[in-house]
């Protein structure tokens, strides 16, 4: 049966080949004889399968090599989208579930604490018999909200101190001016719905569905749903007060614009109406002392400028209803299934997901994110091949090899500003698989050294670990930010890839380093493909419109020559264009090209950079195998087929909706098409005529 499809899909690649008139010169056949082992077999049935022969390549690459996926994809009613990041995901928590499963008595404190939050988080029994009494007392203790208590309710200066807390964050992080030392930033509130959202007025379709579950929460808690009709609307109009003042995404993306250092003193002359030392002592423990001259860095003062005026307009009561509201919205998950039922009712509107995920995926993703380092180790420990770290640090190697030779040619740069590039570039540290320390149980438990799971609640519990990681993160804010700390690196687990601006360092957690990504038992053109792309979209981001604000040091320092900073703006510029004309047919939505801007960059530049570093390869070491039943594809076609693989996904129409108006990564369709569109390698290899769609007149390019 497996030969039967294999020869089917060969004839179906051959006719495409006289179909497409693919150049004669790429139709030569290696001298060395198919890949044919079981892998290369099993990857030549996906990539047949993920095709849509019928669709030209110089039409549109991303249907041609994922049209056959989008068409057999069924996107289960738990999920917004599927493809190969979440698919390694479900494989991945399925190994972890079996990990949690395992009673062992030998095993260290961590690993037997995470086990448990995780019993805690499946025993919906115990949550359906506590209900919702315990919350309501614990509402009351915090100052109580409003709206489940018609006339009773106490206005005191405590509460509405606790009230105006919740308009505004307090977080430790990285001084942008010095990236050893640590800083109180002080940002604009995360809103129950994004600005753009909040833009479109109260009768959106989305907004109005936010105010339902305002009120039918309120309802469950006890609240009379007349009186939470008419108090939450008051709510609703806050808060969209709120967006209104908001900085926007797009203003956000001028790093320069978020750094507005000053005093605590400064602070509380230029905003008295916001608590800030209350909130200050109620965070950190008394061992850490805060002085007037405290210097903080505030991202948004226009915000708080404008605050003021949006606060002189409602009551104490409207504050304090939003305030508990923002609470209690961030404890819904652990809750019983009456509330979690219409949080999913709700989440549809904005996702079009209809079912709650099965119990225990809900449950793994609570162990991982309170207990990253104990999952991580015990991950390593049982699933990832040691082997691969050493493999992936080579394509990493010859990819910023090729990323520098992109920065000697750039004829737009001064040499000054070269030099700083390439010295940035040369600083860069790489992160890949996971750290050695994961290893070692000592280092292990002392990260979760005194946390004890004490309350007989999930939610209990809960609030301990948020406490107890708080305490952590203050305690340390005094000593200086070590950028190599192995315990500040992404969990091996997470099927993802990270640079960090402040670090300047790019992270490859060993959970993303397997499948479709990277596989060492595959020709090289599928790895540059996959991972490479990836890899080099990483390295970029350090040098895309915000990394490039940073220095090697991970400081905020203008290091550009301004002749040179123009023609990078300029740059890109070509590519927000390019973008904001793309138009998301399914949603009718355009992208938002000034968003996305940073990833589109890296997405450009990223795959032009695997793809020369795997020239490179071949050069040195010869022209690889074709794959068995992918013959008429060239080593040079597959690594496009590959990058385009890695993107194909199915997601719901909400879902998708979503993604154009807020991420700030364009669709996955168009992170194939606009970088490909931009490479003459591409227009190339598949002999696409100028001026047709995957080879666009003007092309943009950066690095």
């Amino acid at each position: 049966m497996k030969q039967k499809i294999l020869y089917f899909g060969i004839l179906i690649l051959q006719s495409f080949d006289i179909i497409c008139g693919l150049p004669n010169e790429y139709k030569l056949q290696s001298t060395n004889a198919p890949c044919s082992t079981s892998t290369c077999q099993q990857t030549a049935k996906q990539v047949m399968l993920n095709m849509n022969n019928k669709i030209d390549p110089c039409e549109n690459f991303y249907k041609f090599a994922c049209g056959g996926f989008l068409e057999s994809t069924i996107i289960p009613k738990d999920e917004t989208q599927v493809n190969a990041r979440s698919e390694l995901n479900n494989k991945i928590d399925e190994q972890i579930r079996t990990m949690l499963d395992k009673k062992n008595s030998n095993e260290i404190k961590s690993f037997k604490l995470a086990k448990d939050l995780y019993e805690f988080c499946m025993n919906t029994s115990a949550i359906e018999e506590q209900g919702l009494q315990p919350y309501i007392e614990l509402i009351k203790q915090k100052g109580g909200w409003p709206v489940l208590n018609n006339t009773n309710w106490n206005e005191t200066e405590l509460n509405t101190k606790k009230s105006k807390a919740k308009f505004f964050t307090i977080k430790i992080d990285i001084d942008v001016n010095n990236s050893t030392k640590k800083i109180i930033v002080i940002d604009q509130p995360t809103l129950g719905l994004s600005e753009k959202y909040f833009s479109k007025g109260i009768h959106d379709k989305i907004v109005n569905a936010y105010y339902n579950y305002m009120v039918d929460i309120a309802v469950i808690f006890g609240a009379n749903e007349q009186q939470a009709q008419v108090e939450l609307k008051k709510v609703l109009l806050l808060e969209m007060n709120i967006a209104r003042i908001f900085v926007s995404s797009e203003k956000r993306r001028n790093r320069t614009l978020l750094h507005n250092p000053m005093t605590i003193n400064e602070f509380t002359k230029r905003y008295p109406f916001i608590p800030l030392e209350y909130m200050l002592k109620k965070k950190f423990p008394s061992t850490i002392r805060m002085h007037s001259n405290e210097i903080i860095d505030v991202m948004v003062p226009s915000y708080f400028r404008n605050l003021e005026g949006v606060l002189n307009n409602v009551t104490a009561r409207t504050m304090a209803n939003y305030a508990m509201w923002k609470e209690v919205r961030s404890i819904l998950i652990y809750l019983n299934e009456k509330i979690r039922n219409r949080q999913l009712d709700y989440l549809s509107t904005i996702t079009g997901q209809t079912e709650n995920k099965p119990r225990w995926k809900k449950c793994i993703s609570i162990v991982k994110n309170y207990f990253p380092h104990a999952i991580g180790a015990l991950y390593i420990k049982n699933y990832v091949d040691k082997n691969v770290k050493s493999n992936v640090e080579i394509i990493v190697m010859n990819i910023r090899n090729k990323f520098d030779e992109l920065i000697k040619k750039a004829d737009w740069m001064d040499d000054v500003t070269r030099q700083h590039a390439l010295d940035k570039s040369k600083e860069l540290t790489s992160y890949v698989g996971y750290p050695e320390e994961l290893q070692n149980n000592s280092m292990i438990e002392e990260l979760y050294n005194g946390l004890e799971l004490t309350d007989k609640t999930l939610l209990g519990n809960i609030f301990i670990l948020d406490k107890f990681r708080e305490e952590c993160e203050c305690r340390k804010f005094r000593q200086p930010y070590d950028k190599k700390n192995w315990k500040t690196r992404m969990s091996p687990f997470i099927v993802n890839a990270r640079y960090t601006p402040s670090e300047n360092t790019i992270q490859l957690p060993a959970g993303i380093l397997q499948g479709i990504f990277f596989n060492n038992k595959l020709p090289k053109y599928m790895n540059y493909g996959a991972i490479g792309f990836i890899i080099g979209h990483e390295i970029t981001h350090g040098f895309d419109d915000k990394g490039r604000q940073f220095d090697k040091q991970g400081n905020l320092v203008e290091w550009w020559n301004p002749s040179t900073k123009i023609k990078f703006i300029e740059k890109a510029q070509c590519v927000i264009d390019q973008y904001n004309n793309y138009t998301v047919e399914e949603v009718g939505q355009n992208i938002n090209g000034v968003n996305t801007q940073g990833e589109n960059i890296a997405d450009i530049s990223g795959i032009k950079e695997a793809y020369l570093a795997y020239l490179t390869w071949t050069n040195k070491h010869g022209q690889e195998a074709r794959i068995l039943g992918l013959e008429n594809y060239t080593p040079r076609q597959m690594f496009w087929i590959s990058a385009a693989n890695v993107r194909c996904k199915k997601m719901r129409l909400e879902a998708l909706k979503n993604r154009v108006i807020n991420n700030v990564h364009s669709p996955d369709e168009y992170r194939i098409i606009g970088p490909l569109s931009n490479m003459p390698e591409f227009s190339r290899d598949f002999n696409c005529p100028e001026n047709s769609p995957m080879n666009s007149k003007n092309k943009c390019s950066i690095w």
